[in-house]
């Protein structure tokens, strides 16, 4: 019976292999290798003259996440992320046994539904300007720049894309205020972030992200953490507390072991104060601080 089910597996991999070798010279393949070329038959909301603006000039390729890439604006002030093609699962994952597939592939569609989520309720926290998952009549061509220097023409309406504002990584913002000894600034960062995840329960999200607090999220004044990485966002009522625990373990031990006792200190004392709120109250706070500035 062993040897049956290996020789079954064997002979699937062998037909799974062919069948992709042979799809690959039948399919297109994107301009910059890695990108997914094309997006589904659903239309997407036209962009504004305004977004149209900001997406008139190059972007040139600036890193790489587990799900997307990331290409930043010419003038420095936009990030435009697109799917990386092995997001895309081929045809014929949906006919391999549950107990054979990656419990970490996400589908196109999935991650769709994330980045939908976070623009309708987290569009200040995200920083998202645009998304583009449909189909749209622009007739407009993106510049993009590869890692390697070199030019591509991309049509617009058929990219699967989001553009977000470019905002400074919270790891280096805390790092800054470490070095400078500025405890004050390192309270009221540490703080945004702890309501961050406030905020994100408040609205009923959950992320299931590896909580990698110094790159994933970034920071911008008057105390806002943003949503750099939008994979992995879904509706589930979790355990706030027990969320906050996780990331504050994380982040502590960077703390314990990169700052003086009274950063600790400092640290400690707004895990507990974030612990005595509800998600509510931290989303009421955000509301009130970012509205005093419109």
């Amino acid at each position: 019976m062993i040897f049956l089910k290996k020789l079954i597996g064997s002979l699937l991999l062998l037909f799974v292999g062919v069948a992709s070798l042979f799809l690959s010279h039948h399919y297109k393949s994107p301009a910059i290798k890695g990108v997914i070329a094309s997006v589904s038959h659903n239309y997407s909301d036209e962009p504004s003259s305004m977004i149209l603006t900001y997406l008139d000039q190059p972007f040139t390729y600036f890193a790489k996440g587990y799900d997307m890439y990331a290409f930043r604006s010419k003038d420095g002030k936009y990030v435009l992320k697109i799917p990386r093609a092995k997001m895309k699962a081929p045809f014929w994952y949906s006919l391999m046994p549950a107990c054979w597939k990656n419990p970490k592939s996400k589908s196109l569609c999935e991650i769709q539904t994330s980045f939908e989520l976070a623009r309708d309720y987290l569009k200040q926290q995200s920083q998202m300007l645009y998304l583009h998952f449909g189909k749209t009549s622009t007739k407009k061509k993106l510049t993009l720049i590869d890692r390697k220097d070199r030019t591509f023409l991309l049509e617009l309406d058929a990219l699967p894309f989001y553009l977000q504002r470019y905002v400074p990584l919270f790891g280096d913002v805390i790092k800054e205020s470490v070095s400078k000894n500025d405890i004050r600034a390192f309270q009221g960062q540490v703080a945004a972030f702890f309501e961050m995840i406030g905020v994100r329960h408040a609205k009923g999200l959950k992320k299931t992200d590896k909580m990698l607090w110094w790159k994933n999220y970034g920071y911008i004044e008057p105390g806002l953490v943003v949503e750099i990485d939008l994979g992995d966002i879904f509706h589930e009522n979790g355990e706030y507390l027990s969320e906050l625990d996780r990331y504050g373990a994380l982040i502590r031990n960077w703390v314990l072991e990169n700052t003086p006792l009274e950063f600790v200190n400092v640290y400690d004392a707004e895990l507990q104060i974030a612990k005595q709120k509800l998600p509510q109250e931290h989303l009421m706070q955000q509301k009130i601080r970012i509205s005093s500035l419109l």
